[in-house]
């Protein structure tokens, strides 16, 4: 939308509805809708800040929209006893004990849906994908062959049999590797799908073989009792065992994944034990996880730092595995039933239940704050703005920089102003189409051209004494200023940026203004200790207070934004204060350590504390807000700005820091 720089999204059910505001003010063309209704798709459109402009048409959004982390996202009963999930494309492939195979559409995680069946002539308990064939570990009738080239209509290829029970089957390259109860580790040659070729056997001493992984030339065994059995599989058909780990702690051994040299097992009432298999020969016990409950851990599966593990009664456990010899339990989630697998893409986590089927449960949050890249040659970072591809950071000592932030991990400069007049600071950045309009001590209004990043200029100037921030809407562009005695707004029009013109002046505020924004026909100010001041601002050129409508905070407001439909206040030690305009009354508030800046991005605020560091809450309900991550790096933090999944925080000590703040979902 041509001169716009700030949006508001709207959205309805209908396309022809009344569209309600569902985005706050936005300095970028990307949004991330998270208050939707589980199986709902939107019509969208987009207004500018500046409410003359007309809204752009109304689009249709097809999406999976999905409810807050640790909630159910969707359900789908199955005919038997679920024991094992895995993920392929749109599809979840579930073993279904006496019901074979289930095929369940997850293209919409709110509404899975089974598509295709085929039972087995066992008990279906483990499976496997490779290509277009399902591998189905089915129990006495051991390994079903199950053509999955069409999800819709599966066929059993083959039933290749096999001595005692299939738990468990994992293939690579040509084979399968198949875990089968006391009867031990097969290893069946699947070149040809349909004439399957048995290559080797290990038989495991007086136990249970219940799951296989392999990796390189080894293949893991849960073997119940036994724990952890290494086996060399260099030669398929002398398999031939290379080392164990069973402390006494240990109690059956049913399920493994592996990671980075570790394996992560399941272990009945002894929980998550990590096993440090860096020399397969010799491995030992590096960490471990136990609720201290009777509950069975039966099923584990791995992402990211992060071990997700089906708990028998006590549903799913998600574990930070970062630190081995500690992990952490994260969340967990739990309905009746017994959780007996699990499978996960990061954002979602599928568990299945032996007699409520599966369930899809949304597992996606900012979790600890990831520092990825820092750029610290601008060591006075103070405020940052983000236009596509770049950062624009305001920087008190040594003026502002741009910023190629493309490879987020890898931040390199593009070209810097310097303001060399004693005293001056560059505090505050704001952008406006290809402008840069800057605020600070003893600056006032600095225009400056960022069209090409590589080549910024300054290109005018306003004077006024001490601005601290500014909010742009439309044509206008409103400063907050003080000084020792006053402090107050004044109102400048930048159609020509070259040339900015006031056309109105606040004289006096209640408190001591920190920053402005614009919403409709009122501005609110974070105006110290006299909390949010309101301002009639229909006519611009004399905008007046309302008196009696301003909202007292517990201590003073420092900075305000908003989603369109509640401001959000940083009030120093009392946190984040959520508010009412319409009531002009705080409906809800989050305590962080020293809030001096707030943004808003897709359902989450993010607070920057100072040397406290930076607080992501949960604002699905503004009334009760929730933790959702922290980044305490003992910088001095002054600003967060966020683009997509990127934070990018303004350190006057450490310069610009890139954060990933949801590090979970790489």
């Amino acid at each position: 939308i041509p001169g716009a720089t700030r949006y508001i999204v709207q959205r309805d059910t209908q396309k022809n509805g009344s569209f309600s505001v569902s985005s706050g003010q936005l300095t970028n063309t990307v949004y991330y809708d998270t208050n939707v209704a589980s199986g709902q798709g939107y019509f969208y459109r987009v207004i500018p800040a500046n409410q003359s402009f007309l809204p752009s048409e109304a689009n249709y959004a097809k999406i999976s929209p999905f409810p807050p982390p640790g909630t159910l996202a969707g359900s789908v009963d199955t005919p038997n006893h679920a024991t094992d999930i895995v993920l392929k494309g749109d599809y979840a492939y579930v073993a279904d004990f006496e019901s074979g195979l289930q095929i369940i559409s997850i293209a919409n995680p709110g509404n899975p849906t089974i598509v295709g069946s085929v039972n087995t002539p066992g008990n279906a308990r483990g499976i496997c994908i490779s290509g277009n064939y399902a591998y189905v570990a089915d129990d006495g009738e051991g390994v079903q062959v199950i053509d999955i080239s069409t999800p819709t209509a599966p066929e059993i290829l083959i039933n290749y049999i096999i001595p005692g029970s299939s738990c468990d089957v994992d293939i690579v390259g040509n084979y399968a590797y198949v875990a089968a109860d006391d009867e031990g580790l097969f290893i069946i040659d699947i070149s040809d799908p349909g004439s399957p070729l048995l290559q080797g056997i290990y038989v495991t001493p007086e136990s249970e073989a219940m799951g296989v992984k392999v990796e390189g030339d080894y293949a893991y065994l849960a073997d119940g009792e036994n724990g952890l059995l290494v086996i060399d599989i260099t030669d398929p058909e002398n398999p031939d065992l290379h080392g164990s780990c069973n402390p006494v702690s240990f109690n059956f051994a049913s399920d493994l994944a592996i990671k980075d040299n570790k394996i992560y097992m399941a272990d009945g009432t002894s929980g998550l034990q990590i096993i440090n298999v860096t020399n397969p020969a010799l491995p030992f016990l590096a960490g471990s996880f136990d609720t201290e409950g009777t509950s069975l851990a039966t099923r584990v599966a791995l992402y990211g730092d992060y071990a997700y593990v089906a708990y028998d009664m006590e549903g799913l456990h998600i574990i930070n595995i970062s630190e081995t010899p500690e992990p952490v339990l994260i969340e967990s989630y739990k309905i009746t039933g017994r959780a007996l697998g699990c499978a996960t893409d990061g954002e979602f986590t599928y568990i299945a239940y032996d007699v409520n089927g599966m369930h899809i449960i949304h597992t996606a949050t900012p979790a600890e704050m990831e520092e990825v890249a820092s750029f610290p040659a601008c060591s006075g970072a103070i405020d940052v703005a983000i236009r596509g591809d770049y950062a624009f950071v305001a920087d008190e000592s040594h003026g502002f920089y741009a910023l190629n932030i493309s490879n987020p991990e890898s931040p390199s400069q593009t070209d810097s102003i310097s303001f060399s007049y004693p005293g001056q600071r560059v505090e505050n950045v704001e952008l406006c189409g290809d402008y840069a309009f800057l605020t600070g001590y003893n600056i006032g209004l600095i225009v400056v051209d960022i069209d090409n990043p590589y080549a910024i200029e300054e290109i005018g100037w306003h004077s006024i004494d001490y601005t601290t921030r500014s909010f742009i809407f439309g044509d206008y562009i409103c400063l907050t200023y003080r000084d020792s005695v006053n402090s107050g707004m004044e109102i400048l029009i930048i159609a020509d940026p070259f040339a900015p013109q006031t056309i109105g002046n606040l004289t006096a505020t209640k408190g001591f203004a920190y920053n402005p924004i614009v919403l409709g026909n009122r501005a609110y100010i974070a105006d110290g200790s006299a909390g949010i001041t309101v301002v009639d601002f229909s006519d611009p050129e004399e905008p007046s207070i309302i008196e009696f409508e301003n909202c007292a905070t517990p201590s003073a407001a420092v900075h305000v934004i908003s989603d369109g439909t509640y401001l959000y206040a940083a009030t120093g030690i009392s946190g984040i204060q959520i508010i009412d305009p319409e009531e002009s009354e705080i409906i809800g508030s989050y305590e962080t350590d020293g809030a001096i800046n707030v943004e808003l991005q897709g359902g989450y605020v993010y607070v920057t504390n100072g040397y406290n560091g930076i607080t992501g809450i949960d604002m699905t309900t503004p009334t009760d807000p929730l933790p959702a991550g922290v980044y305490d790096p003992n910088y001095n933090l002054k600003s967060i700005t966020v683009s997509g999944k990127y934070g990018y925080a303004a350190a006057s000590t450490k310069g610009l820091i890139i954060l990933d703040l949801f590090p979970r979902d790489e």
